[in-house]
């Protein structure tokens, strides 16, 4: 975890890390981020100090940490759709070759715009995350989110599944990874005599009765 410095304020909340003398900054990525390319990953300023220190900052207007939003008001089907969110920014970042390594996976550092109900991710455009491995980093971001959710009602047993499926996965899959979600949110709704978008149809079946 960077050493990061934080200042809460009413309207904004301020991220600085001072750059490390042997850390360089990865141009591409930056560029890419910085135009919007992958909505809900922002990228920092880059400031220089008189003693040519660098720094990345990030200001976060209208957004709360995940941590602070999720509580015992907050249903399964609503963090799966915090978490799909999550997967399509993985996705992108597939897309547009942004290593996924250089996301911020603190949990104290992954916000959400309430109004705009969009996840807010933090991007560090470094290059000393050239040989990460991709999977890895995907599974413990998905696990870092997964652990907010706190629940001891019966959405509790659908968390445990999806942190099953995770952890038992020696291969990570976004497609089938984004499947899983999918169904999990069905049988949510289907527990809760809910009616359901034939949009989110999926291959149910993968879905064990266990979790019925």
């Amino acid at each position: 975890m960077r050493d990061v410095k934080i200042k809460k304020r009413i309207d904004n909340i301020s991220i600085v890390y001072d750059l490390e003398k042997n850390e360089e900054i990865n141009s591409q990525e930056l560029e890419v981020i910085g135009k919007g390319m992958i909505p809900g990953l922002i990228a920092p300023d880059v400031t220089s100090g008189f003693t040519n220190k660098r720094s990345l900052s990030f200001d976060i207007f209208n957004c709360t940490p995940l941590e602070e939003l999720i509580g015992n008001s907050f249903t399964f089907y609503q963090f799966v759709q915090i978490l799909q969110d999550a997967v399509r920014i993985l996705g992108e970042c597939h897309k547009h070759g942004i290593r996924v390594s250089n996301i911020e996976k603190d949990k104290n550092l992954i916000f959400y715009d309430v109004s705009g109900k969009k996840l807010t991710m933090l991007f560090w455009p470094l290059l000393e995350n050239l040989k990460a491995d991709h999977d890895s980093d995907e599974k413990a971001l998905l696990l870092a989110m997964t652990s907010l959710f706190d629940t001891q009602d019966a959405d509790s047993r659908f968390k445990v599944y999806f942190e099953d499926y995770l952890k038992g996965k020696d291969s990570f899959d976004l497609v089938s990874c984004a499947y899983t979600l999918s169904a999990l949110k069905k049988r949510w709704l289907e527990q809760a005599q809910l009616p359901y978008s034939e949009d989110e149809e999926t291959e149910f079946t993968k879905i064990p009765a266990e979790i019925m």
